[in-house]
């Protein structure tokens, strides 16, 4: 007998759920939240942070695990924050965190998120995240997730969040 309860099978229909039945979102998550961790502060990432966005996914390192080419210049790196940060939470569709150390307060030194946030079949969203190489094997990314998958099951009401591993 396995230590693990059996996967529920998923239920199969044609019809989307109503207005009526789909979550409000805008209830659920009203305003950007931060989180924190023992360690960390996960806080709202801003078109201000353009040239650190830039810096951070220009990296070599960045580019590669992302699997994104880099923006190409600060008003890319703009664009790319107004896009697929700020406007992935204005859509409701995720929230992406800038991580900041307590140790080095002023310093963001990667990103978090859920993505893909989507109702059906059941509530899910993906989970991405990069960290510059000299914060890897501090543990510093285990205490991220952890704090941004508990937000996600009990502010977001999320059944699962899937993560994807880029090989290369």
């Amino acid at each position: 007998m396995s230590e693990y309860p059996s996967p529920r099978p998923l239920e199969t229909s044609t019809s989307r759920p109503s207005a009526s039945s789909a979550p409000d979102r805008r209830a659920l998550v009203p305003a950007f939240p931060e989180l924190a961790t023992p360690r960390l502060r996960l806080v709202e990432l801003t078109t201000r942070d353009a040239e650190w966005y830039l810096a951070h996914f220009s990296r070599p390192e960045i580019v590669t695990g992302t699997g994104w080419p880099a923006p190409d210049d600060v008003d890319g790196a703009r664009e790319e924050i107004e896009r697929w940060v700020a406007g992935l939470f204005e859509r409701r569709e995720g929230l992406r965190w800038a991580m900041v150390p307590v140790e080095a307060p002023g310093s963001m030194v990667g990103t978090i998120g859920l993505f893909s946030w989507r109702d059906e079949p059941e509530p899910a969203a993906e989970l991405g995240y990069d960290l510059a190489p000299e914060w890897w094997g501090r543990g510093l990314m285990a205490e991220a997730i952890e704090a941004v998958a508990d937000f996600g099951f009990a502010r977001m009401g999320l059944a699962y969040i899937e993560g994807m591993v880029l090989v290369g």
